[in-house]
């Protein structure tokens, strides 16, 4: 046996012992308590030690579920402001942070080939729309024109029977002035089929069409124009703004953006196994970190199907309390109750 092993058993002798010690020592300590709180058997009821004992009763409640959300405020609307067409800046009326209302001008883009569009194009149309008119009148005059000529080959060909016979004239000449009479009838009879068939007739129709045509280039043109300048479509504050006059854009460029403040929500997401405890108009107090305010709220929409990546629901909450110190974009929480 190694000098190491009887050492190792020399110390676990010690604590053994020791040990030991302390049990009885606890023993004699326990023993001397209960003799000193012990009552003698003639000490009289009213010395001896009372009990007291407290009942409570239980009450029937129900169990709170603690949810904690968090999400981010976003605004009534937020849209974008771009170019519809590529063309140099000539105007911009409004600054980063100032408040608009819809229908206001914001931008303008060059308009000069714009207006030389419209005026052609007004020009155009009033020349078809005399084109037009021409035309119905020009109908007009070639039926009472081949309505004419039918009367005088009617008479003609009247004239022409009777020479005819008493033999004052050959046959040839009567079927000769008789196919006169025809071709006339025929003239007549195809300008008064298109007067009498409820229609305009086809030239007319064709002169008006030609000059409702113009008219609608010339609307287009207008509209062309129109979208040049670049008016705010709601009440909001410009939360962006990068243009300046003399800037060539180009079509589809983003050049502002209007955030509409007036209803705050937030949207959050929120767990499968937490929708059981969410409902629509559902009030909630929303902690605005950033701000140290709690504001109120309730559940506006829950989504009808969960995402399939994180497999968890859009729910958004409607603030309540007007406040404007709240913007879009800030990060918020729903403590828990």
């Amino acid at each position: 046996m190694d000098q190491q092993t009887r050492n190792d058993r020399n110390k676990r002798k010690q604590l053994l012992i020791t040990g030991l010690a302390l049990v009885f020592c606890l023993g004699i300590f326990a023993v001397y308590q209960v003799k000193q709180t012990s009552v003698p058997s003639d000490v009289g009821p009213a010395n001896k030690i009372q009990t007291t004992v407290d009942v409570f009763t239980v009450a029937k409640a129900d169990l709170v579920k603690r949810i904690s959300l968090s999400g981010q405020t976003v605004p009534t609307a937020e849209v974008d402001i771009a170019a519809k067409y590529q063309g140099r800046i000539t105007g911009v009326y409004v600054s980063l942070g100032q408040r608009v209302t819809a229908g206001q001008a914001l931008v303008v883009q060059d308009t000069g080939d714009a207006d030389i569009a419209v005026l052609e194009n007004q020009a155009a149309y009033r020349q078809a729309v005399a084109e037009a008119q021409t035309s119905a009148v020009s109908f007009q005059a070639a039926y009472d024109r081949a309505k004419a000529d039918y009367q005088r080959a009617l008479a003609s060909y009247q004239r022409y029977k009777s020479l005819y016979d008493m033999g004052g004239i050959s046959r040839e000449a009567f079927d000769i002035n008789s196919q006169q009479l025809a071709d006339a009838k025929a003239t007549l009879d195809t300008l008064a089929n298109q007067i009498n068939s409820g229609s305009e007739p086809a030239t007319v129709e064709a002169a008006r069409a030609a000059a409702a045509k113009a008219g609608q280039a010339v609307s287009a043109a207008q509209k062309e124009r129109g979208d040049l300048v670049l008016s705010s479509p709601r009440s909001g504050v410009i939360g962006y703004r990068m243009v300046e006059v003399g800037d060539l854009v180009q079509a589809g460029q983003k050049l502002l953006s209007i955030v509409d403040n007036s209803n705050i929500y937030v949207d959050c997401q929120v767990s499968e196994q937490d929708m059981a405890a969410m409902s629509l108009g559902m009030k909630v107090d929303v902690q605005i970190e950033s701000l140290g305010k709690s504001i109120p709220g309730k559940i506006i929409y829950i989504s009808p199907a969960n995402d399939p990546q994180n497999l968890s629901f859009s729910l958004r909450i409607a603030l309540t309390s007007s406040d404007p110190s709240i913007r879009s974009g800030v990060y918020l929480s729903h403590p828990p109750d």
